[in-house]
């Protein structure tokens, strides 16, 4: 053993160096407290860094939740179009409507543009989606010549006419309705696309 101060070498365990007369123990005590402090200091630092890795990775994990959609249909489009005869023209025209879902809310767009009264409605405004069964403007003029067959004696032929009327003419009137009355009303040929379609909405939106 050598004594830190001037290096004599030590032949038995002392407090003092018998040459400089240092004090061996006190020495080693310091340097014990100081490495002592020392890992102390880093054990601090090192739980602070700890601590503060913890909340900036916990940060990061909440900012990386926000940018994901919470919408599970966000993006899915949906395509219906109304019977023939929904409008009087010349191809017997139908009416068209497009629905895209978004993060908060349904884009639409119905054609003729003239039927395309709300673009955008958010989905926390939904209250309600109802649809009854109606029959097209030609449909009802097809019912009347029903009527004069029939009346006229050709039952048969007023028969055939209700059928066709039935299947070509019937459709759906679909209504969303939202708080601020500012409704949505568009027409379908396929019960079960609009089936699916309000089963979707019960999903992302309120209504039961």
């Amino acid at each position: 053993m050598k004594c830190k101060q001037c290096g004599a070498e030590l032949t038995q365990v002392s407090k003092f160096c018998p040459v400089c007369g240092a004090t061996l123990e006190q020495e080693e005590k310091i340097t014990e407290t100081v490495t002592e402090t020392q890992v102390n200091d880093n054990n601090v630092v090192a739980k602070e860094t700890k601590k503060k890795s913890v909340v900036k990775k916990k940060s990061v994990v909440k900012n990386q939740n926000t940018t994901v959609s919470s919408n599970p249909l966000k993006g899915k489009k949906y395509s219906f179009k109304s019977a023939r005869g929904q409008r009087l023209t010349l191809t017997m025209g139908k009416n068209y409507t497009n629905i895209e879902v978004g993060e908060d809310r349904l884009f639409f767009d119905i054609r003729p543009n003239k039927f395309n009264k709300v673009p955008v409605m958010y989905l926390e405004d939904i209250t309600a989606i109802k649809f009854k069964s109606n029959i097209t403007i030609l449909g009802w003029l097809w019912l009347v010549i029903d009527i004069f067959l029939v009346l006229g004696g050709k039952v048969w032929l007023g028969v055939i006419f209700a059928v066709l009327d039935l299947f070509i003419f019937s459709q759906k009137e679909v209504t969303i309705y939202q708080r601020n009355n500012s409704n949505v009303k568009f027409w379908v040929d396929n019960t079960k696309e609009m089936n699916k379609f309000i089963e979707d909405m019960k999903q992302i939106t309120n209504i039961r």
